[in-house]
């Protein structure tokens, strides 16, 4: 039986079948024996792992593959199910502050005969300006909610306020 080529240091079955073990340093075999005792099983122990053997995941390069991208999935369905749900809890209380503005904005001008003069520019502009009123001061919301200062989204403000404004005076945004 010839050396283990392409092995570490270890001990092996003895080329010589003396029925021991032999050492192998990596180059050579060594004058080293291992004979186990009479009352041991019959079966070889097996062959030590080499020093410079490739690790786990080296071995086994599919199943840690599989093992990442099953871990990505889990992580970007997670990110899927739940960012419209916090997403919608950001914008929720901007876009009722604008839509509850606008109907307020807009009772007072029909109470004012002015309603159906308001283009789609003056209610932006309108929108626009409590906006920034609110962004800067607070506002409180019909359901209870308090919206602190420097807690509102603009944007979403101003295109509830325009789309709620336009809807209640019947024109399309």
């Amino acid at each position: 039986m010839g050396a283990p080529w392409g092995t570490g240091a270890g001990w092996f079955p003895d080329p010589g079948d003396s029925g021991g073990l032999r050492w192998w340093n990596g180059t050579s075999w060594t004058s080293d024996m291992y004979q186990p005792p009479e009352s041991a099983s019959p079966r070889q122990p097996s062959a030590s792992v080499p020093a410079n053997s490739p690790g786990l995941v080296a071995r086994h390069p599919v199943w840690a593959v599989t093992a990442l991208l099953a871990f990505c999935a889990i992580g970007i369905a997670v990110t899927a199910i739940n960012l419209p749900k916090a997403w919608d809890h950001a914008v929720g209380p901007s876009r009722q502050a604008g839509r509850e503005y606008a109907l307020r904005w807009i009772k007072a001008q029909e109470a004012a005969g002015r309603a159906d003069e308001l283009s789609k520019s003056d209610v932006e502009w309108r929108c626009s300006a409590e906006a920034f009123r609110v962004g800067s001061k607070g506002t409180d919301l019909s359901n209870g909610t308090h919206l602190a200062p420097g807690r509102l989204m603009r944007g979403e403000f101003i295109n509830a306020c325009t789309d709620e404004a336009m809807k209640h005076i019947g024109r399309t945004v």
